[in-house]
């Protein structure tokens, strides 16, 4: 074999190859565990209602004479990668059928009062600012994410996570007293999630899955989702979360793949098509001189 016909073959063998790992790398089934970051955004959509079915504050909670607290609290997040909200996913999940359910478990929280509240004494008088954190001091229980991959891209997931929070309250000022309390555990739920397996960087916290994150059709750059989880039995305290970082999507997104989201992306289907003509010259010009 001459050096013309050598080099016909291997060029033809690259082009096969690339076309095989573009083919693998679109069909990608295995979402590997990891861990999912949020951030807590700072609109008011996460609240917490310190009455009703909360965890009302009695009287006497912050000093003799302090009056009960039962009013809404608005929580954000300190900002920043990798986020407030931690969560685990302890397994691989095989989406091959469409879908898979998972084992998740909450183990970072670190909200912050988008304000102090106002603690009053002796039936109004007195009033105090405090400010208030939430976090995790015990280890959370196991709950479940189911996955489902809609298009080669990625899909929706829901998911039941238990939450059992821990309450700091900090006087603002001298001398910076602090009193805790533990919350309720509840369970909160999720339904509806967009994920892709687009990975953003300083945004998707483990590589192959990114929650939250979405194609707006007739658009070229991914927004993310805000999403709300909460108890259905408890609606007053709902969390909202996005990828740290990541723009938001406008109101009420359509993450359905359309015409401005094609499946695969447009560079990848101009990678496939370079290579198969590649590969079709190649092979017409190595049979031509086989022949000759």
């Amino acid at each position: 074999m001459n050096y013309h016909k050598r080099n016909l073959l291997v060029t033809a063998c690259c082009a096969a190859v690339l076309i095989l790992t573009a083919a693998t790398a679109a069909g990608q089934d295995i979402i590997p565990l990891g861990q999912d970051c949020f951030t807590t955004p700072s609109d008011g959509s996460t609240q917490f209602n310190f009455g009703g079915a909360g965890t009302p504050i009695p009287a006497d909670f912050f000093g003799p004479g302090s009056d009960p607290f039962d009013g809404q609290v608005c929580f954000q997040g300190p900002g920043g990668f990798p986020g407030d909200t931690l969560v685990d996913r302890l397994a691989d999940a095989d989406v091959t059928s469409g879908s898979a359910t998972i084992d998740i478990q909450l183990v970072q929280l670190t909200l912050l009062s988008c304000q102090p509240i106002t603690v009053t004494y002796n039936g109004g008088q007195d009033p105090e600012q405090w400010d208030v954190t939430v976090s995790l001091v015990n280890p959370q229980a196991i709950g479940q994410m189911t996955i489902y991959k809609t298009v080669p891209e990625g899909g929706t997931f829901d998911s039941d996570l238990p939450v059992d929070p821990f309450f700091t309250f900090t006087l603002v000022g001298p001398p910076g007293t602090q009193w805790t309390m533990p919350g309720i555990p509840t369970i909160m739920q999720a339904r509806g999630v967009p994920w892709r397996t687009e990975d953003l960087p300083g945004v998707t916290c483990t590589p192959g899955f990114s929650p939250t994150l979405c194609h707006v059709p007739d658009t070229i750059d991914p927004c993310c989702v805000i999403s709300c989880h909460a108890n259905p039995d408890d609606p007053l305290h709902p969390h909202c979360i996005i990828m740290p970082d990541c723009e938001p999507c406008p109101p009420d997104p359509d993450c359905t793949p359309g015409p401005g989201d094609p499946i695969p992306a447009v560079s990848e289907w101009g990678l496939v098509a370079m290579v198969l003509l590649v590969l079709g010259a190649a092979t017409v010009a190595f049979r031509r001189r086989l022949a000759g």
